[in-house]
């Protein structure tokens, strides 16, 4: 019984092996059950990937066990493989002064990382998907310029998430009053 953790999210490939770790023989079939839906049969390989929405750690437990090799059906004893599975680490942003601007020189921004994110490792920030420098303080971000910012955000298990995005944008009034002259009519 192996026990593996992993990022919620994260793929993970399982493998049926023999006792030895040798493979099985080409075209055996197993089934597999994860516990989330349906139990499938196929391969001595299989990817999995779950998710956590939740604070704390999930254990998860898949079953494998080969059903047919060769042709003969044959019913093994289920192979457990336990997993845990860690939740993303929180990352939640919000702003101050407004996100809508007409010229850069307005632009007044200050992204701020919630505080539940602290004690994560250094977040890094991006701006339109980019990546952007790193700030004196880490914590917030003074913006410069119009575009669509975030950050990422790891813990100390090495899982990363995105936080929520921040868009600022330009928008100038229209202040040219157009006039038309002759004003039209409608005619048949």
């Amino acid at each position: 019984n192996n026990i593996t953790q992993i990022c919620a999210g994260s793929p993970i490939s399982v493998t049926l092996t023999l006792l030895d770790g040798s493979p099985l023989p080409v075209g055996t079939q197993v089934m597999w059950d994860s516990g989330e839906g349906q139990p499938t049969v196929g391969t001595p390989t299989r990817i999995f990937t779950f998710y956590n929405n939740t604070t704390q750690n999930i254990d998860r437990i898949i079953s494998a066990y080969v059903v047919n090799v060769g042709g003969c059906n044959i019913n093994s004893t289920p192979v457990l493989y336990s997993i845990t599975v860690i939740p993303p680490p929180p990352a939640t942003l919000s702003f101050s002064g407004g996100n809508s601007f007409c010229t850069k020189p307005e632009i007044t921004t200050v992204l701020t990382i919630a505080s539940s994110t602290a004690g994560m490792d250094n977040p890094i920030w991006y701006k339109n998907d980019q990546l952007i420098a790193s700030q004196s303080n880490p914590n917030t971000y003074v913006v410069g310029g119009f575009g669509v910012y975030k950050f990422s955000v790891e813990n100390s298990l090495g899982c990363k998430t995105f936080s929520n995005s921040v868009n600022v944008v330009q928008d100038c009034p229209n202040s040219e009053v157009c006039t038309l002259s002759p004003l039209p009519i409608l005619a048949n």
